[in-house]
């Protein structure tokens, strides 16, 4: 459903909204450009460590 919204908006990765996916009322994840989900915002990955998404949508 992400990835159909992002294509419809026609926006860049620079420009989309990260939306943050909500359990409980709490934010459990986040869905970077790509259409991976992510326990911390994808923008916010920088440096030396590179972490593991939750979801990978290039794995079946």
């Amino acid at each position: 459903m992400f990835s159909a919204a992002r294509d419809k908006s026609g926006r860049g990765a620079s420009t989309m909204p990260l939306p943050a996916i909500m359990q409980d009322g709490k934010v459990v994840g986040h869905f970077s450009y790509n259409g991976r989900i992510w326990a911390e915002p994808s923008r916010l990955h920088f440096g030396p460590v590179q972490p593991q998404p939750i979801y990978d949508n290039r794995v079946n």
